[in-house]
């Protein structure tokens, strides 16, 4: 069994000189993989004429940073890994970041 989930009490806002770790419970994951995507949110909004919304689809959008994470966990073992967000420029904007690891996706 593979478990790739982002943990629930993370925060979900930052202040721009805050270090961003997000906490991952993560299960038979050898290599994960960190994407993020940086929303235009005035585009966004014309576009779709509502507040973002976290459901946005994010196939064949190019990520703006990316980063790759190795583990050497036993395959049957759960554990949590905080991950750094290190790649984030400390500016504003509305980001959002997606892990995928062994065909799962969070």
């Amino acid at each position: 069994e593979t478990i790739l989930t982002i943990c629930e009490f993370n925060k979900e806002l930052f202040n721009i000189n805050d270090d961003i770790e997000l906490t991952l419970e993560v299960k038979n994951i050898k290599t994960l993989y960190l994407n993020i995507y940086e929303i235009n949110t005035e585009n966004y909004y014309y576009s779709n004429k509502k507040r973002f919304d976290e459901t946005i689809s994010l196939d064949g959008i190019v990520p703006t940073y990316e980063d790759i994470f190795s583990y050497n966990d036993k395959p049957q073992l759960l554990t949590e890994k905080k991950v750094p967000i290190s790649k984030l420029p400390k500016k504003r904007g509305l980001f959002v970041v997606e892990f995928i690891g062994n065909g799962h996706v969070s």
